[in-house]
């Protein structure tokens, strides 16, 4: 009989240890588990913190593109469809808290970048959001949009000036992920570096290679007056933008192959 209760007892024991030992367990994942969720929580409201600008404050801008856009002779209807449509496949393109900013070519070089537009991509998750959104972001982008179609023409075209400038914010030298310079010009440069109005088009070589990192990305404004320069004028900021560091991305517009095609065959005729 003794030996009986004792094995009982040795039994409630053991399985007493065994419900401990199991609670234990149970308890450790549930505080490790609220430990995780909480620093999640934590480490989600802190990367989501914004300031007045939509940019994030305690995290590095995942992309930032810089707008830069000739207006020193008067934009036409068909450049100012061209600037918006551009204007929405940039937005499209950055993450949220993605850096936009936006400047113009007018008739001073610039020793630093005058922004008409700084901005970061807001969040879109909610109806909230949304509204947010198109008021404080879409709408100033608008604005600024119609400024650029209201300037006059200019007496100088500084095109590499400015965009030395833009390459030298020092936004554009901080944060991580790509940076894209997006220039919608007729690339006609006429300043004291270059006059491609009467001289072969042509730039003086770069001083290192100030665009490392950095993509340019060249849209085509069609001069009426000078069509027949800008093939020669685009190729030379290609091939200056390429010795100074930068990746380009440039598509010919048709009209310009076209033309490339009829001065073949002239050449070819005599």
């Amino acid at each position: 009989m003794t030996s009986r209760r004792n094995r009982r007892r040795r039994e409630r024991r053991r399985k007493g240890a065994g419900t401990k030992v199991v609670q234990f367990v149970v308890a450790g994942v549930i505080v490790v588990g609220g430990i995780f969720g909480v620093g999640r929580l934590r480490e989600e409201a802190h990367f989501a913190a914004t300031d007045d600008k939509h940019c994030f404050v305690n995290a590095p801008t995942p992309a930032r593109a810089v707008l830069v856009v000739d207006v020193t002779d008067p934009l036409a209807a068909t450049q100012d469809r061209m600037v918006r449509t551009t204007v929405d496949r940039l937005v499209d393109d950055l993450p949220d808290g993605g850096l936009l900013m936006a400047t113009s070519i007018t008739g001073e070089a610039p020793d630093q970048l005058g922004l008409i537009v700084e901005t970061c991509r807001p969040k879109r998750d909610s109806n909230r959001n949304r509204a947010l959104y198109d008021e404080e972001f879409v709408a100033p982008l608008n604005s600024a949009v119609d400024a650029l179609a209201q300037q006059g023409e200019a007496p100088a075209s500084p095109i590499l000036e400015t965009l030395l400038a833009a390459a030298n914010d020092p936004a554009l030298q901080s944060g991580e992920g790509p940076t894209t310079i997006v220039v919608m010009s007729d690339y006609m440069q006429y300043s004291r570096i270059a006059n491609f109005y009467s001289d072969r088009p042509a730039l003086p070589p770069p001083v290192g290679e100030p665009f490392t990192g950095l993509t340019v990305r060249m849209h085509v404004f069609r001069n009426a007056s000078h069509a027949d320069r800008q093939a020669a004028a685009a190729d030379a900021f290609v091939r200056w933008l390429v010795e100074a560091g930068a990746t380009v991305e440039y598509t010919p517009p048709a009209w310009m192959a076209l033309q490339r095609r009829e001065l073949l065959e002239l050449v070819h005729a005599d």
